[in-house]
């Protein structure tokens, strides 16, 4: 009888949670944002430490076709979904992200152009705070390498 009445309202409180972040990703990003300055330097080589070599990100502009053919190999892992983010290592898929850019909410994370591909090494990033669409509460942080 408890259990099928806590089953029930899972999905209730679960969704009526303040939702944060979305991932990792982001809390890392904006844990590391200066809110001092007008931009700042993001370092993602810390992420996931040792775990993974590069850095892909895909705008949503890419089919998962595109996305293999640039990559080299199908990692099997995704579907036409929107941007995403994907850390690879000796070419498998250790983390990835999805996500649609026309939905985002507040503390989103994005990045500049349609298509990245960065060694571990160099994931260091200029970053700074713009509006989605103008809103107050859609504030999220662009990255952009420093190449």
């Amino acid at each position: 009888m408890k259990l099928s009445y806590l089953i029930t309202l899972l999905p209730f409180l679960l969704t009526s949670c303040e939702y944060r972040f979305k991932s990792d990703l982001e809390r890392s990003v904006w844990n590391q944002y200066d809110d001092n300055q007008d931009s700042c330097e993001i370092d993602l080589t810390g992420f996931f430490p040792n775990q993974w070599d590069t850095l892909w990100y895909f705008s949503n502009k890419y089919e998962w076709r595109d996305i293999y053919q640039e990559m080299g190999y199908n990692p099997h892992c995704f579907q036409d979904a929107g941007d995403r983010i994907i850390f690879v290592k000796n070419r498998r898929v250790v983390y990835y992200q999805e996500w649609f850019p026309y939905h985002k909410i507040k503390n989103w994370v994005g990045f500049s152009g349609d298509k990245l591909c960065v060694p571990r090494d160099s994931a260091i990033f200029s970053a700074k705070k713009i509006k989605f669409y103008g809103y107050d509460e859609n504030v999220g942080i662009l990255l952009e390498t420093k190449r």
